[in-house]
């Protein structure tokens, strides 16, 4: 039984270690606008994790978030998107179809479709003037997450690869 509780808490601390990682180099770079890790961090998690640790690990992420920035609609929106995120992931490693281009590609697109999406949920509270107005906003902001997201995925993907699997892997 001890055996069992030891796995137990292990999981707890690593999907926190891993989520408090994910929030502190957001919060880190914060001050670069659109240009982050966190996207990169969580589509490793389902690659590091199986599905239900790296679904946790987005929602406790999400959680710090909102307990330091306060509550807005962008916190629905990474309710929906950050998870929508590892289950595409998820489903390309299931299928096999998940290697290094198809990460980046994913990674790409969703930097590029980020301020889109996060337009769309605002549909919920406003009209279509407030989407329009805030998509038309954020197109350059979406330009600079696109490609700073290829950016870190491009260049990151293998080395953190790498390190998963060479030191990483026999201890997860």
């Amino acid at each position: 039984m001890k055996s069992k509780n030891f796995s137990h808490a292990y999981s707890i601390a690593l999907v926190a270690m891993y989520a408090s990682m994910v929030f502190a180099t957001k919060t880190m770079i914060a001050f670069i606008p659109n240009v982050e890790v966190t996207t990169l961090l969580l589509s490793f998690s389902v690659i590091i994790f199986n599905y239900w640790k790296a679904l946790l690990i987005t929602i406790v992420f999400c959680t710090l978030d909102v307990l330091m920035w306060g509550f807005g609609t962008w916190y629905i929106t990474y309710l929906i998107l950050w998870p929508t995120l590892i289950t595409m992931i998820f489903i390309l490693r299931k299928t096999k179809t998940l290697n290094w281009f198809t990460f980046v590609l994913i990674n790409t697109l969703f930097g590029f479709m980020f301020g889109t999406l996060d337009a769309t949920v605002n549909l919920i509270f406003f009209d279509w003037s407030v989407f329009y107005a805030y998509w038309i906003k954020g197109l350059i902001f979406d330009v600079i997450h696109g490609c700073s997201n290829f950016l870190v995925a491009y260049f990151l993907y293998k080395p953190i690869y790498n390190v998963y699997r060479n030191d990483l892997a026999r201890y997860l």
